[in-house]
């Protein structure tokens, strides 16, 4: 996804992360169960990913993951 700042275009990458956490306060992850997939050029993209990740876990009270948006990259005008 691209956005325009200042006058340069800038993308953005997105991630799905998570996985289990060691109380329903979601407050520090269990060791070795840490997950990241992408990077997604779109925000839809990670969507699409998340929707399958959590169908698949929703059984799992303690797992959970969201969707990360990481800081816009500079894109050099051409």
């Amino acid at each position: 996804m691209f956005h325009a700042t200042n006058g340069q275009a800038t993308e953005r990458r997105f991630w799905v992360v998570g996985g289990k956490y060691e109380s329903m306060a979601f407050d520090r992850l269990v060791e070795g169960t840490e997950c990241a997939f992408g990077p997604y050029a779109s925000e839809d993209d990670a969507k699409s990913t998340w929707r399958s990740v959590t169908e698949r876990t929703r059984s799992e009270a303690t797992v959970r993951f969201t969707i990360a948006a990481e800081p816009p990259l500079a894109v050099p005008a051409q």
